[in-house]
């Protein structure tokens, strides 16, 4: 899932702190993101199983 430039550093403006900065939010976002996937898939396939149990 692409959801565009999260973090866009200007060639003229770039800094070692803004670098660092983009790496830091663009590894936390994600770890958030895998994080979340898994979540919804286990709790997808909870759902699933007990919706199954009760037909």
């Amino acid at each position: 899932m692409n959801t565009g430039v999260m973090n866009y550093i200007l060639k003229d403006s770039i800094t070692a702190d803004s670098l660092h900065r983009a790496l830091t939010n663009s590894l936390k976002f994600k770890k958030t993101q895998l994080y979340l996937q898994q979540a919804y898939r286990k709790r997808k396939g909870k759902l699933l199983k007990a919706l199954r149990s009760m037909s």
